[in-house]
């Protein structure tokens, strides 16, 4: 029964893998997140929802667009994948259906400043403000004051070095990584 689970986690893991995917393009374009729906970013046509069906989709198409034929990058397929196995991974982790879907709300965002970090240089500040309101109240709902003490104390050093690194780096470090 526990596989049924594991293949739940997955697929779900995937089809939120599309959706990020769809942030990774639109929100440093500040395109909408609502419209249009899905469609080739070449050729613009709308996709069919066989086309949209993650990690499956690509496969069948070779990973090339149904209508135009240009390539789709390959990050689309890798972040299906990492998020359908991280999934699976915090799911077997978790101790708690509640810690759960704390581990998998961070993982989806960080997932996403990741790739937009990787492509495109930058943090974009909906991210980290979306990241610093959901970890407050995670933090004050499931902390002791003990416990939230030293996880202040401990982003205010890490908050310290980043500064630093940042400082002394001449522009290698950017400051969305500060933040």
């Amino acid at each position: 029964m526990k596989e049924v689970y594991l293949i739940f986690m997955f697929i779900t893991g995937s089809i939120f893998g599309s959706f990020i995917n769809m942030l990774i393009y639109r929100l440093p374009k500040n395109l909408s997140i609502i419209h249009p729906p899905s469609h080739c970013p070449t050729c613009g046509k709308k996709l069919k929802f066989w086309q949209n069906i993650p990690i499956i989709s690509y496969l069948i198409l070779k990973g090339r667009c149904y209508y135009c034929k240009n390539k789709i990058p390959i990050r689309y397929l890798l972040v299906e994948i990492i998020c359908g196995t991280t999934f699976v991974l915090l799911y077997l982790k978790a101790k708690n259906h509640i810690e759960l879907i704390h581990m998998l709300i961070f993982s989806l965002i960080l997932t996403t400043v990741t790739f937009i970090d990787l492509e495109h240089l930058i943090i974009p500040d909906e991210l980290n403000i979306v990241l610093l309101i959901i970890g407050s109240v995670f933090s004050l709902t499931n902390s002791s004051i003990t416990d939230l003490k030293g996880a202040v104390i401990g982003g205010i050093a890490a908050l310290a070095i980043m500064l630093a690194i940042y400082l002394t780096s001449k522009g290698k470090m950017g400051f969305g990584d500060v933040k």
